[in-house]
C-alpha cells in the first residue's frame, strides 16, 4: 500500500527540519559556540525549536501514515 499523502508530508517537513538545523549551525559558527548553547538565549530558543520538531514531528508522521493506511 502506497502512502502518498504521508509521504508528500513527511518530504516537505524534511525541508524544514533541514532548515532549523541550518539555522543552528549558522547560529554555533557566528558565535563560536561549539557546544551546547553557551548562555546565548537566541541559540537556546533556536536549539528548543529544532528539538521540538524533532520530538514532535516523526509522532505526527506515524499518526499520518495509520490513517492514511485505514481510508482516512
Amino acid at each position: 500500500m502506497v502512502i502518498e499523502i504521508t509521504a508528500l508530508y513527511a518530504a516537505l517537513l524534511v525541508a524544514v527540519l533541514v532548515f532549523l538545523t541550518t539555522r543552528i549551525g549558522v547560529k554555533h559558527a557566528t558565535t563560536r559556540i561549539s557546544i551546547l548553547d553557551g548562555g546565548d538565549k537566541r541559540l537556546a530558543v533556536e536549539m528548543r525549536r529544532h528539538g521540538n520538531f524533532v520530538e514532535h514531528v516523526p509522532l505526527l508522521i506515524l499518526l499520518m501514515a495509520i490513517v492514511e493506511v485505514n481510508g482516512g
